[in-house]
């Protein structure tokens, strides 16, 4: 059995090989929850997968000569649970003003990063918020619903490792940006993420804030059926179909 939610490893570590988040710190977060204007704490909120974290620390510290103040996530190191990770996760996101994502196949497979991209997508759909979605690595057919989606944002695309246009563009945006991070409102972020994958001989449907399996399924069909049925009754749906490595052989659109 391959259970494509397994929590990170405690024993990461971030790309420059220091504790903590980035090797540095971004300060305080506070812990408010109030979903009203304030401060921001950071002009740019990254989020990448890890494996393009050579990519992504590159970037973070182009946009930092330029004088923003990066918040970078490197894999939830030192963040070990799911609670602990999305109430940081809703922070860091409410107190930045522009969201900006690398996107890459493995950032379209990983359920983290999926995460991520979600909330942003939720809130461009129903708050206007903004983002930009940059491609760092070419990927196939099997993203191009994704790619559609993320037409909400400003999508751009890195040439030949240069980043100058890109970080030029991202701080074109975030000096045209209030100072005050946009309201976020995280009720209408309800977890409506649903995943099919093999355990034990059966077809598992999970929802994705849960710890264990719904319900277990003779048939892949079946379970692929009442996951679609799920999709349906909420706003911001997707149903996953998880090979037996965990990698995703298909996605459902809210229906």
């Amino acid at each position: 059995m391959h259970d494509p939610f397994q929590k990170p490893s405690a024993a990461s570590s971030s790309p420059n090989g220091e504790g903590g988040r980035n090797g540095q710190s971004h300060g305080p977060i506070s812990r408010d929850t109030e979903t009203g204007p304030k401060a921001a704490a950071f002009d740019v909120f990254l989020s990448y997968a890890s494996e393009e974290a050579k990519e992504a620390k590159a970037f973070a510290e182009a946009l930092r000569e330029r004088g923003l103040r990066v918040y970078w996530n490197t894999n939830l190191d030192p963040i070990h649970s799911r609670q602990d990770f999305r109430t940081h996760f809703q922070t860091a996101f409410r107190e930045s003003r522009l969201r900006v994502l690398l996107l890459s196949p493995s950032y379209f497979e990983r359920p983290m990063t999926r995460f991520e991209m979600s909330k942003i997508l939720v809130e461009a759909q129903n708050r206007n918020g903004s983002f930009v979605a940059v491609k760092i690595r070419r990927f196939g057919p099997q993203y191009a619903i994704w790619e559609q989606k993320l037409q909400r944002g400003l999508l751009l695309a890195l040439q030949e490792e240069n980043w100058q246009p890109i970080v030029d563009k991202v701080f074109e945006l975030v000096k045209e940006a209030p100072e005050e991070a946009p309201p976020v409102d995280f009720s209408l972020h309800r977890d409506q993420w649903y995943h099919v994958f093999t355990q034990n001989g059966h077809w598992a449907l999970k929802g994705e804030s849960r710890q264990r399996a719904t319900k277990l399924y003779e048939k892949r069909d079946d379970a692929i059926e009442a996951g679609r049925q799920l999709v349906k009754r909420g706003t911001a749906g997707k149903l996953f179909v998880h090979r037996p490595d965990g990698t995703v052989e298909e996605a459902y659109p809210s229906l």
